[in-house]
């Protein structure tokens, strides 16, 4: 299903996520691709890209973390939970993650405190 771009559910996020820019880089069908995270949280992540991905695709992401020494890469699983068109060729996504391990949740929890 296809929503309009104005109105992102996010009264389904089971947490809440906090507004971001971060770029990323997600595995789809095999190959590569980048996109930016829009926003963030411990439950998921707003991903916007050019790549057109089905509801309920697994992705493979890897997140660009600001951290004090520059950037930390956060390897995470995640499903397309829903996703918008824009009218100009960008895609929104929410992506759930799948369980976070212990160094996951740590570097998520200190880039959310900021």
């Amino acid at each position: 299903m296809t929503a309009t771009y104005s109105d992102p559910p996010s009264e389904r996020r089971g947490e809440p996520r906090q507004s971001t820019r971060v770029q990323l880089k997600f595995k789809f069908d095999g190959e590569e691709q980048s996109g930016d995270a829009v926003d963030l949280g411990f439950g998921g992540v707003g991903m916007q890209t050019e790549v057109e991905i089905p509801e309920g695709a697994p992705l493979e992401l890897t997140l660009a973390i600001p951290s004090d020494s520059g950037q930390v890469q956060v390897r995470l699983r995640g499903r397309v939970r829903w996703s918008l068109a824009s009218m100009i060729g960008v895609w929104r996504y929410g992506i759930g993650f799948d369980a976070l391990g212990p160094r996951q949740r740590a570097i998520l929890a200190k880039y959310l405190s900021r």
